[in-house]
């Protein structure tokens, strides 16, 4: 019965998520957390990694503050109870769709694709996802590609990763790079959204690279009927959510459907964890924030 109930929960955050294009804002669907039954292991993780009984979470507030408090707002990498239960954390995340691979459908013609900027690695194994899904011919026509990166300069390790190449010195420049090695350029327009935060204070966020991508090319994302977004996971759900509200809050109305590769096996729980939360908040906020 524990299992039926998880494929139930794992089916509803696919759809709401990654394969949701055709819900449009402000009507979506709201029957997410009606059932109990869809609450089972979402508890079950909660009281798994907190100790908090299921018994105090009676809505969707009580459970994104829950896990915001509880997965996001301290380090939870040295937390015991999620490094003991990491096998069981990967389980259930699998269950609800934060570790397997996602695809594009089969069916659309996608007008845009969106590459997320994020640490080398990531970045890296996101155009090789790109590339092999033009190779595979999971994507059947050219596309205009934008590569949303930023001025947030390579950490020490991403340096020593790149063997001292001192040209490589944010995120936007290891993109355009990987981009060239990789020849992405052969299966579509590139776009260049090269996020400048330095003289702000802050680091470049996801909000920030969107932001800039609706302020530049907002007029031809108009023009879009279905845009795909490259991510990976665990990170795939929220991140289609966030791009999601950002482009039909600015009025933008193409079909969006987000993909990337599995998760790492040797994955920090803690990163599931983070995600899922993010993945609830913004559940939250597209539902019952409009």
């Amino acid at each position: 019965m524990f299992r039926k109930y998880l494929i139930i929960l794992s089916a509803i955050f696919l759809f709401t998520s990654a394969f949701a294009g055709e819900i449009k804002i402000p009507n979506l669907d709201k029957g997410y957390y009606k059932e109990q039954k869809v609450y089972v292991p979402l508890f079950h993780l909660i009281e798994l990694t907190t100790g908090i009984n299921s018994d105090q979470l009676k809505n969707i507030d009580d459970i994104v503050n829950v896990t915001q408090k509880n997965w996001l707002d301290k380090d939870i990498s040295i937390d015991k109870k999620v490094n003991d239960n990491s096998q069981q954390i990967k389980s259930i995340a699998k269950e609800l769709g934060f570790i397997d691979s996602i695809y594009p459908s089969e069916y659309k013609k996608y007008d845009a694709i969106l590459v997320l900027g994020a640490k080398y690695k990531t970045m890296k194994e996101r155009v090789i996802f790109l590339k092999n899904l033009f190779n595979n011919n999971k994507i059947k026509s050219r596309s205009d590609i934008y590569l949303l990166g930023s001025d947030r300069p390579i950490t020490k390790k991403e340096f020593t990763n790149l063997n001292k190449e001192k040209f490589l010195l944010t995120e936007n420049n290891l993109l355009l790079d990987l981009t060239d090695k990789y020849s992405l350029n052969y299966y579509g327009n590139i776009i260049n959204v090269n996020s400048i935060c330095e003289h702000t204070g802050h680091r470049c966020t996801r909000d920030d690279t969107l932001k800039d991508l609706i302020k530049f090319y907002g007029s031809k994302i108009s023009n879009y009927q279905n845009i795909l977004v490259i991510s990976n996971q665990p990170y795939i759900n929220y991140q289609d959510k966030v791009v999601r509200y950002f482009l039909y809050k600015n009025g933008k109305k193409a079909t969006i459907d987000s993909v990337g590769a599995k998760a790492y096996s040797d994955i920090h729980p803690s990163l599931i964890l983070q995600s899922i939360a993010k993945d609830l908040y913004m559940y939250k906020k597209l539902n019952y924030n409009n």
